[in-house]
């Protein structure tokens, strides 16, 4: 993405170094990838892994009978409701370039890479399977911290 720069400042040396460090330390930009993420694994608990896994795989019928009656109405990956919640709070770690948020969940990994007896779900997904409207949204914030950023100098 291009990005132009008019400086009118008697300061032009310093405006244009500030101009740097908004868009190479983005611990500014971080809170606004957060909720985006959030939503993400949200519409991946209601499509059932279908907004960006492709749909996960059916429960076996034994276990889905099972389910059935001791968490009734409960979809896929969602019996206690833990790894929904889990996902709706991870933990950040920051730096001024990169942004890790952290899922706490002992299953989590399971249900991403599938066992020798459980197919894999994966809840997330990498740069190269974001769908379209994800990379839409972030693309937009990205755009509005730069330029909410830069107009503010």
């Amino acid at each position: 993405m291009p990005v132009h720069i008019t400086v009118e400042s008697d300061d032009a040396e310093r405006t244009l170094a500030k101009a740097v460090h908004i868009m190479t330390d983005l611990r500014g930009f971080w809170p606004l990838v957060v909720p985006l993420f959030i939503k993400w694994m949200g519409r991946q608990f209601s499509t059932e892994g279908g907004y960006a896994s492709g749909g996960w795989a059916h429960l076996s019928p034994d276990y889905a009978a099972w389910k059935a009656v001791a968490y009734p109405g409960k979809g896929i990956l969602q019996a206690t409701g833990k790894l929904r919640r889990a996902a709706s709070e991870p933990s950040r770690t920051v730096t001024p370039n990169q942004l890790v948020l952290t899922i706490r969940s002992d299953y989590l990994k399971y249900h991403q890479d599938g066992t020798r007896n459980m197919p894999a779900r994966p809840l997330i997904f990498d740069g190269d399977r974001m769908p379209a409207n994800a990379r839409n949204e972030l693309e937009q914030a990205a755009v509005e911290y730069v330029t909410k950023a830069l107009k503010a100098l």
